[in-house]
């Protein structure tokens, strides 16, 4: 039974393709990493390998270093940034680069160009098609579902049906709205569908106390690795029981909340999402001193 891990090329998911390296690389069923990006030059790519051996597990890097750090991955965000500073902070920089793997696939910036419609093709020619396990920032066109029916997975950061999109935390921390972050603060992995974030859901868990952390970046840091973590749990029970498949749930239509995108989170609203998780922290606080 074959099997892909298409990622974003990012530092955040080095740590998925470090601890997905870690546990499958030797298993015979694994076809390989594909990463959403248009092949570096070898200078890039070494220059990323030698940064994550030489910093591997370290907590906190320089401005110098991430400075450099930033140059090999310029595509990294704000709202990454402070995530991806929380996480090497908490868990240490993962030891492998995304692109880590000499054998990484390629599909350029654009996973719906032409370039990743023939590569789709090729992968597809098999029957059963292999398993394809995404984490990307970006919408498959339908010609990916219809190539892969049941054989496309997500790992989404948020409790799904309540929390669909990018930057989801974010944008409800910015409302203070406690009951609906509860209830949306965890992660996801479900089955891709023609929409955004409502294929039938395989396995979702919702953080305990959300409030516990010290910022909104470091509750990120602690989903992502949470959901990482879940997703190669479920990954792994997939492969190894090849005669079953999780059916997956689908939970009501009336409970899907907002589809947010990336275009919605500006500036300003990651700066009233980090002030509005303090005020709901601040305001639990109070109440339990009561």
């Amino acid at each position: 039974m074959g099997f892909y891990l298409l990622t974003d090329a990012s530092v955040l998911c080095s740590y998925l393709t470090s601890h997905w390296l870690a546990k499958f690389a030797e298993h015979p069923g694994f076809c390989g990493i594909v990463v959403r990006e248009k092949r570096p030059n070898e200078l890039i790519l070494q220059a990323r390998r030698t940064f994550h051996t030489q910093y591997a597990n370290q907590n906190g890097l320089s401005n110098t270093q991430w400075q450099e750090l930033t140059k090999l991955y310029p595509a990294i965000s704000d709202a990454e940034q402070a995530t991806i500073r929380a996480m090497v902070n908490q868990y240490g920089l993962c030891p492998h680069a995304v692109t880590h793997h000499p054998d990484t696939i390629f599909l350029d910036q654009d996973v719906n160009s032409e370039h990743g419609r023939q590569w789709l093709q090729s992968i597809t020619l098999t029957s059963p098609p292999p398993w394809l396990f995404s984490c990307i920032g970006q919408i498959f066109k339908s010609w990916w579902i219809d190539a892969l029916p049941g054989y496309l997975i997500n790992s989404h950061t948020a409790v799904l049906p309540y929390a669909r999109g990018i930057y989801t935390i974010e944008n409800i921390a910015a409302t203070q709205d406690i009951p609906a972050f509860r209830q949306a603060v965890g992660f996801s992995t479900h089955y891709i569908d023609a929409h955004v974030d409502t294929g039938a859901i395989i396995r979702t868990e919702r953080i305990v106390d959300p409030f516990r952390f010290k910022t909104l970046w470091d509750l990120k840091a602690y989903i992502y690795m949470s959901s990482f973590d879940c997703y190669i749990e479920t990954a792994t029970a997939m492969i190894q029981h090849p005669g079953t498949v999780p059916a997956g749930i689908v939970p009501d239509p009336a409970l899907r909340g907002r589809n947010f995108k990336s275009k919605d989170f500006s500036g300003m609203k990651k700066h009233e999402a980090e002030a509005g998780y303090l005020a709901m922290k601040n305001i639990l606080n109070e109440s339990a001193k009561k």
